[in-house]
């Protein structure tokens, strides 16, 4: 599974990869945030939620027959996978 950007600690936090690239590429932080909840078709951030969700359902009984798959939980970042 290949999760896309999530709002969390990891991205938001002090020191997180938003002031890491504020830092690097001179921007706020401000703008970094706001320009990475543009990129994805939905508009947003994912949540830690939606990414636990599925996890839990590939781990569950609803999904014994997948296997060897590859999961983009990003919101439609990424067109397709090979």
């Amino acid at each position: 599974m290949v999760p896309g950007v999530v709002e969390s600690e990891l991205w938001t936090g002090p020191g997180g990869l938003a002031d890491q690239i504020a830092e690097r590429t001179g921007s706020s932080r401000e703008e970094v945030l706001e320009s990475t909840h543009a990129k994805p078709p939905l508009g947003r951030m994912g949540t830690e939620a939606e990414i636990a969700a599925a996890v839990v359902f590939l781990c569950s009984e609803a999904a014994p027959n997948i296997a060897g798959a590859a999961w983009s939980v990003d919101g439609g970042s990424v067109h397709g996978i090979l």
